[in-house]
């Protein structure tokens, strides 16, 4: 396929299709790693050992942060 043919709305997903698999293998390597605490430049932190694992705690930090 030409890539001149491709829309831009193809290559807008595309590009978030490869940055999100790029974020998923960064995460994943992240985890396995064995990441116990985050902590955020606010003094914050996300205690990843108590939550269930990175992920958990990350999806929990998130929605948090949105009730405040």
């Amino acid at each position: 396929m030409n890539v001149a043919a491709i829309s831009e709305q193809q290559q807008a997903r595309i590009r978030r299709e490869n940055e999100n698999a790029t974020l998923a293998d960064l995460l994943r390597w992240l985890n396995d790693q064995g990441v116990g605490f985050i902590e955020l430049k606010n003094g914050g932190g996300i205690d990843v050992a108590n939550a269930g694992g990175l992920i958990q705690a990350l999806i929990e930090a998130r929605e948090d942060q949105r009730k405040c």
